[in-house]
This record gives structure tokens, C-alpha cells and sequence, in this order.
């Protein structure tokens, strides 16, 4: 009989576990399912070009925080040459942008420094290019030529030249455009049949396109 009383409390707690860990006598472990997802971080548009003075709205998405709120920052330059980008996202190019360039664009979760994504921003110069490229024209002729001016924020075209220098005449450009001019070859052959015109840039005049006219009796 001892011993039988001995056993009975023995068993009771044995039943008795099972409920207490249950009601939160114990530690559970968690289902990996319920945990919260990481956070991270999308910017929409990762590679963006613009000219001098342009400008481009970058967006970032935030996942897995009810904080959404990003950082922005810039890398990959020095000073002025990074241009700006607001707390909102919207960036800036530099006003001069001498030659091609690559800036970094951060957008960093402010629940989570350590979780960022990043966009790459190309800046170019102005570019100017002269269309034929090439010419022949006969003594007297005339042909019609077209600048195409690309990142340039002002959108001021072109000034046209021949020259400099022409030996027995250059001849004479009409119908003078910021994008396009008429070029008349002089009535006889110039002592220097290889006459130059230029196109160069409104806005920068360092930025220039130059092609050769070839004026002979023969194409």
C-alpha cells in the first residue's frame, strides 16, 4: 500500500507537465513560419541617364517594417560633381557636366541601416554630331546639313562656321538654323577642295562636331 502511494504522485505530475508547459510553464519553440519576413529594400529605377541640369524622381520600397521611411545619399564623386538628391528622392545633375560620368544612388531603410539597394545615375555631356558626315558637292551645288544636339539642357542648337581657313573660298551657308544650314559650294574649284563646317554647342561652346565637304567635279 506504501508503495502504491508512493507511485500515484509520481504519476499525477507526470500527467500534469504536458498542461503546464502548455499554459506557459515551459518555453515553446516558435514556428519559423510566424517570424516577421526580413527587411528590405527596392529602388524602382536602376539606371537612369540625364544631361547637365536634369533631373529624375527615384522611389524606394520598403518591405518587411511598418517604418518605410528611407535615406538617401550619394557615392561614386566629390562636391559638386555628385550633383543633389533631396530627403525625398528627387535628384539633381550637376549644371556643367564636362565628361561621362557614373554617381551612385543609396536609398537606406531608416528601420534597418544595414539593409540599402542602390541605382546608378550616368551623366553625359553635351554631344553634338553633323549629319551627312561626309559630303561631296560640285562647284555651285549646294547640300543641306542637320546638327543633332544630345543632353543639352538648354536646348539652344547650334552655330555654324566654315573654315577657318580656305584657299580660293570657302563658299557660303543660307537658311542658317540652330539645327540645320544650306551649304553653297563656290562657282570654281577652291584651291583647297577640302572645306570644314563646324556645329558648335549654344550652351557649351567646348562641345563641338566638325565634318570635311569635299568640293570636286567628281563624286
Amino acid at each position: 500500500m506504501k508503495s502504491l502511494l508512493r507511485v500515484v504522485p509520481f504519476v499525477l505530475l507526470m500527467l500534469l507537465v504536458p498542461v503546464l508547459l502548455s499554459c506557459g510553464g515551459g518555453s515553446v519553440a516558435r514556428d519559423p513560419n510566424s517570424l516577421d519576413p526580413p527587411i528590405a529594400v527596392a529602388i524602382a529605377d536602376q539606371y537612369v541617364v540625364l544631361g547637365a541640369g536634369g533631373s529624375h524622381q527615384f522611389t524606394a520600397t520598403v518591405t518587411g517594417s511598418s517604418n518605410t521611411n528611407v535615406t538617401w545619399s550619394l557615392s561614386g564623386c566629390t562636391g559638386d560633381a555628385c550633383g543633389m538628391i533631396t530627403s525625398t528622392g528627387l535628384y539633381t545633375a550637376p549644371a556643367v557636366i564636362l565628361t561621362e560620368a557614373a554617381v551612385t544612388v543609396t536609398a537606406t531603410a531608416q528601420a534597418d541601416p544595414a539593409k540599402a539597394d542602390s541605382a546608378s545615375v550616368k551623366q553625359m555631356p553635351i554631344t553634338v554630331s553633323i549629319s551627312p558626315a561626309d559630303a561631296w558637292v560640285a562647284p555651285g551645288g549646294t547640300t543641306d546639313f542637320t546638327a543633332s544636339v544630345r543632353y543639352d539642357p538648354q536646348h539652344a542648337g547650334v552655330i555654324w562656321a566654315l573654315g577657318p581657313v580656305c584657299s580660293g573660298g570657302c563658299g557660303t551657308l543660307s537658311n542658317v538654323a540652330p539645327a540645320s544650314v544650306t551649304y553653297a559650294a563656290p562657282a570654281s574649284l577652291p584651291g583647297s577642295p577640302t572645306i570644314k563646317l563646324t556645329a558648335t554647342s549654344v550652351t557649351d561652346s567646348r562641345k563641338k562636331a566638325e565634318i570635311a565637304i569635299n568640293v570636286s567635279t567628281a563624286g
